[in-house]
């Protein structure tokens, strides 16, 4: 969630990239939901990703909507 108020309010926000990712894991945060690109061929990385962090949830989202949450 970008708006902060909403982070606030639902205690929740958005992390992207490899690094960030890395470092969430690696001091344990906790993740609802994984969300990635539907009909992109996956990295190594994110695929061990999916099988490895436990989520309650996998999205697998259209190009055009990922495009909008991300900011590539």
């Amino acid at each position: 969630i970008r708006n902060r108020e909403k982070r606030g309010r639902y205690g929740k926000f958005f992390v992207e990239g490899v690094s960030s990712v890395n470092l969430a894991i690696k001091n344990g945060w906790e993740f609802d939901t994984i969300i990635f690109e539907k009909g992109r061929q996956l990295s190594d990385w994110a695929d061990t990703i999916l099988k490895s962090v436990p989520a309650e949830l996998h999205l697998e989202l259209a190009a055009p909507l990922m495009a909008k949450l991300s900011d590539r």
